[in-house]
């Protein structure tokens, strides 16, 4: 089985405490208390990305990377990942589809919310219509984002939803 999020994009620390685990981290639900939470860089927002779509994550991924305070810790290409991701890698962030195979943005969402209430996850779906941004408040989301929206509403969002934390 494969990863589903490319280990380049990790910390170092983290990277190298995942070596001794194989190459389905995500793929099957493990949990190592030793390197489950990195060490945090003052001032740095750290993010993990999920979508299902590779193009999607790496132009985030890309674009985000510009803004000096976010660190993309990590990637995700369903729900259930996500939630694994979460217990390994600890981020402050969570960007969120919704529409994604095995599990559902909103599915992971709830449960992110429930074993993780100091992340914050923002939804961000081409689905902007007013029942689908409900669904997501619902479920525990922190923000809604519209993929139609432009980068400096995405960005400023993430910003935002970090400061409810403090």
């Amino acid at each position: 089985m494969s990863e589903t999020f490319d280990r380049g994009w990790l910390p170092s620390k983290v990277a190298a405490g995942l070596d001794h685990l194989g190459d389905a981290v995500f793929g099957q639900a493990r949990y190592n208390a030793d390197i489950c939470c990195v060490t945090e860089v003052s001032g740095v927002i750290r993010i993990l990305l999920v979508d299902d779509q590779p193009l999607v994550r790496q132009g985030v991924r890309m674009r985000l990377g510009l803004e000096s305070d976010f660190e993309i810790i990590g990637e995700a290409d369903d729900g259930a990942s996500a939630i694994e991701a979460v217990h390994l890698l600890g981020p402050d962030v969570v960007l969120m589809d919704v529409e994604m195979p095995r599990m559902d943005g909103l599915t992971a969402t709830k449960a992110i919310c429930a074993i993780a209430p100091q992340c914050r996850v923002i939804v961000v779906s081409l689905h902007s219509d007013a029942p689908t941004r409900t669904q997501a408040l619902a479920a525990g989301a922190a923000a809604f984002v519209s993929k139609h929206d432009g980068e400096e509403a995405l960005i400023e969002t993430i910003r935002r939803a970090v400061r409810l934390l403090d």
